[in-house]
């Protein structure tokens, strides 16, 4: 555990535990909606034009389940920094594929497929909405990367030396060796 988790305080803590639950729980239902139906997912990619057929038929079934794992992963608070990076940069894959697909005005997508056939906030093809709403999801990412997944969490859980006992705040310094 480095220092950054270790001198977490509770109230980052907490805020930390809003952005990366909440993350982890969206990524997990768009991974629900698109694991069921690879195909539809791979259409979907198919209509952003940008990666060649063999291509999309992996990502079809890779990225539903970098999401699901991802996402429970963050939702743990488990390798929280190694899930958020992974949810940063597939949100920041989502955002430059919606932003090439609005910039060609001759690639119609009807349908973002962000979440399968389901929508979160934005409905419809890829437009600014779903640009804004990858934002969000990419920053509460970022944050989970920069400071880690604080002291809610199996990361800190886990990191604890056997004779520890678990505390809220773990700034003070404690002894190695007691006295004779």
């Amino acid at each position: 555990m480095d220092d950054a988790t270790r001198t977490t305080g509770p109230l980052l803590s907490l805020a930390l535990l809003l952005a990366r639950v909440p993350l982890g729980g969206i990524l997990v239902f768009a991974a629900y909606n698109k694991i069921p139906d690879p195909q539809g997912f791979a259409f979907a990619i198919e209509a952003y034009k940008i990666l060649p057929d063999h291509l999309v038929h992996l990502s079809a079934f890779l990225i539903p389940w970098l999401e699901a794992i991802a996402g429970v992963l963050l939702i743990l608070g488990l390798a929280g920094r190694a899930a958020a990076i992974c949810a940063a940069v597939l949100m920041a894959s989502f955002i430059v594929a919606i932003l090439s697909v609005m910039a060609r005005e001759s690639v119609v997508v009807s349908e973002c497929s962000c979440f399968g056939k389901a929508n979160l906030i934005c409905k419809g093809p890829p437009s600014w909405c779903h640009i804004a709403q990858n934002t969000v999801l990419l920053a509460l990412a970022v944050l989970t990367v920069l400071k880690g997944p604080g002291m809610f969490s199996l990361d800190r859980l886990l990191a604890r030396r056997p004779h520890e006992p678990p505390t809220l705040i773990d700034d003070a310094p404690t002894p190695d060796a007691r006295p004779i």
